[in-house]
């Protein structure tokens, strides 16, 4: 995600377009390739859109944003949540409680 945190903060159109290009080349374009992608047909469409009208708005990649936020919110942390990882921080967490 830091790809696209840096994208939003660029202010320089040119350097945006750029980095724009870069995120959807070495992430959205190899996973299409590869068919490991999840995205929907509208996420990328909106994104295809204006890259072709070289348009690089701020909120570009929102829709992808969206998506992995929601897929994360599933099955993987529910996982977390069942897995001895998230035992041991809460655990952790306790202690900091308890030392305090």
């Amino acid at each position: 995600m830091m790809p696209i945190k840096a994208y939003e903060k660029t202010e320089c159109h040119n350097e945006r377009r750029k980095q724009a290009r870069e995120i959807y080349d070495n992430y959205i374009m190899k996973e299409m390739l590869s068919h490991t992608h999840e995205y929907s047909k509208e996420a990328v469409a909106y994104v295809q859109k204006y890259l072709m009208k070289n348009e690089v708005p701020v909120n570009l990649f929102e829709p992808y944003i969206e998506e992995i936020f929601h897929h994360l919110r599933g099955e993987p942390f529910r996982k977390f949540l069942e897995s001895d990882k998230y035992t041991r921080f809460c655990q952790w967490k306790n202690l900091e409680l308890n030392i305090q």
